[in-house]
C-alpha cells in the first residue's frame, strides 16, 4: 500500500500543471537560446563583410537594379551593425539614396495579390529600384528615415516578398514572349508553340 501511495504521488507530481508549465518554460528558454546562437552566427561580422563586399561588386556597374534587388532580397534579414550600415549607404548613395523616396513616385503594388499586374510588369525594373531604395532607407537611424509611400515598416517583409514573387513571374512572362516570338517567326503551328510554352512554364 505504501508503494502504491508513493507511486500515485509521483504520478500527480509529474502530471501537475505546475510541473508541466516548468517543463514548457525550460523548453522555450532552451529554444530561444538556440535561436539566439543561430542568429548571432547569421549576423556575424564575417557574414556582414561578405554581404557588403558582394554589394560593392554589384554597384560597380551602373543601371544594375536587378542585381541590387537580388542582393537586398537575399540579405534583407541580416542585421548589419552601424558601421556596415554607413558603408552600405555610402556605397549605394549615387543611384539608391533614400532621399529619392521624396522625389520618385512608387509603382502601385497590391501586397495582397500574388499575381503580377500589367503596370508592375511594364515597370518591373523601376519597382526593383524603388524596393532597393526602400531597403536602404530602413538602414538609416529611426529619426532620419523617410516616410515610404508603398508600405509601412510592419509590411516590409510582405513588400519585399511580393516584389520578388512578381519579379519571378515577370521573368517567366518574358521567356514565354520570347518563345512565342521565336516560333512565330519560324512559322511553326500553334500546337508546337503551345507545347514549348508549357515546357518554359514547367522549367
Amino acid at each position: 500500500i505504501d508503494d502504491f501511495i508513493k507511486n500515485q504521488n509521483e504520478v500527480k507530481k509529474y502530471t501537475s500543471d505546475e510541473y508541466l508549465t516548468s517543463i514548457a518554460r525550460d523548453y522555450v528558454l532552451e529554444e530561444n537560446q538556440n535561436n539566439n546562437v543561430i542568429k548571432e552566427k547569421e549576423n556575424s561580422l564575417d557574414n556582414q563583410a561578405k554581404a557588403y563586399n558582394s554589394l560593392l561588386e554589384i554597384v560597380k556597374k551602373p543601371n544594375n537594379a536587378n542585381k541590387v534587388f537580388e542582393w537586398v532580397y537575399k540579405n534583407r534579414n541580416l542585421e548589419f551593425n552601424d558601421n556596415y550600415k554607413e558603408l552600405i549607404l555610402s556605397a549605394t548613395y549615387i543611384d539608391y539614396s533614400p532621399s529619392y523616396l521624396n522625389n520618385i513616385e512608387p509603382i502601385k503594388i497590391n501586397l495582397s495579390n500574388h499575381l503580377i499586374s500589367f503596370d508592375e510588369y511594364n515597370n518591373m525594373y523601376e519597382l526593383k529600384r524603388y524596393a532597393a531604395i526602400s531597403y536602404f532607407n530602413l538602414l538609416l537611424p529611426t529619426e532620419n528615415k523617410i516616410s515610404n509611400k508603398s508600405f509601412n515598416e510592419q509590411e516590409k517583409e510582405t513588400f519585399f516578398e511580393t516584389v520578388h514573387e512578381h519579379s519571378i513571374q515577370a521573368n517567366l512572362i518574358e521567356k514565354i514572349d520570347e518563345t512565342v516570338n521565336e516560333y512565330s517567326e519560324k512559322k511553326y503551328d500553334e500546337n508546337t508553340i503551345n507545347l514549348n510554352i508549357q515546357k518554359t512554364i514547367s522549367g
